[in-house]
């Protein structure tokens, strides 16, 4: 089966041309390359891009929805997480003495002029990545057990009022 992969490079000339532009593109079960682990429904979304001035634009991934597939750190069954992105925002700008990945700057091609939201969409799923990984039924099992300690903890301490 060969998938067509999401095209994560947008031209944005049209919205540089006046400040405050607004574009809005949406997407349904796109396929991403990226990530081997993608479930099948793949993943859903918006993107919505503002001109700031004739040098910037500010893009937000919206409501970005995916599943994973997952192993369970625990039990070891694999498992799917479901991941949501409400908002994920970030600058982009012809000017590349002021791109700093850090602070979510990115630059535009300013050849071509267009934005490659590859890196935006890999940080707004990583940031929602868990430490461990847990299935359903494990993450029941330690919830009761943590529900538990903090019982048993609290009876313990004295109250002093």
């Amino acid at each position: 089966m060969i998938f067509k992969d999401f095209n994560r490079v947008i031209k944005v000339a049209d919205l540089l041309h006046q400040s405050w532009w607004q574009d809005v593109i949406s997407f349904e079960k796109k396929f991403l390359s990226d990530y081997d682990n993608l479930d099948a429904n793949w993943f859903s979304g918006s993107v919505f891009l503002q001109s700031l001035n004739d040098r910037e634009i500010v893009v937000v991934l919206q409501k970005m929805e995916a599943s994973f597939e997952e192993k369970c750190d625990r039990c070891g069954k694999k498992y799917f997480r479901k991941v949501f992105v409400e908002n994920y925002e970030m600058r982009y700008t012809l000017d590349f003495s002021e791109v700093d990945r850090e602070n979510d700057v990115m630059p535009i091609n300013s050849h071509w002029m267009i934005v490659d939201l590859s890196d935006q969409i890999y940080q707004a799923f990583e940031l929602k990545k868990p430490l461990v990984f847990l299935c359903s039924d494990c993450e029941k099992i330690v919830d009761k057990q943590e529900s538990d300690d903090y019982l048993e903890l609290s009876s313990h301490i004295s109250h002093p009022f």
